[in-house]
């Protein structure tokens, strides 16, 4: 175990974490199986607290937490975009079949009323995805535009 680069994580971002990727970050750091349907979340959270603490022997002085604490959160921030959400967007009249999106240089292709699982950050970007719609006032002759969402989004898990 000595051989693994292992950083601290904050019981806040611990708390953010899926229980699949507490189990899945507890065995990868600490070798430490565990069913995430054998424990409730809190459980989990505990005993990963629990192994965290006794792999670093709690000899930090509180400095050094400080000091650790945006690399903390930017590796929790990271791994929580990672987890995986199922959606399923909507099919609307005149829409085509799919959905096409591209982050980054990696592109998803997204079937309308089927059930997909992506990265977090890819529904985030679905999310933030809008439309303008153009409405024309005959009384003053403008025409004024409103910014609504792109996509009907249902989050399934």
């Amino acid at each position: 175990m000595s051989d693994k680069e292992v950083t601290k994580i904050a019981l806040s971002a611990v708390k953010r974490m899926s229980e699949k990727n507490i189990c899945e970050k507890m065995l990868e750091r600490f070798d430490i199986e565990a069913d995430p349907e054998d424990f409730s979340k809190d459980q989990l959270i505990e005993l990963y607290m629990d192994a965290q603490s006794k792999f670093f022997e709690d000899d930090s002085d509180a400095s050094d937490d400080e000091e650790n604490d945006g690399e903390v959160d930017a590796a929790a921030e990271e791994a929580h975009m990672m987890e995986d959400v199922t959606i399923k967007v909507s099919k609307e009249k005149d829409e085509p079949l799919y959905v096409d999106l591209s982050i980054n240089g990696k592109a998803w292709r997204i079937k309308r009323g089927f059930e997909v699982t992506i990265p977090r950050y890819v529904y985030i970007a679905l999310c933030q995805s809008v439309q303008d719609f153009y409405e024309h006032d005959p009384e003053t002759g403008e025409n004024t535009s409103s910014e609504q969402p792109r996509f009907n989004i249902q989050v399934l898990s």
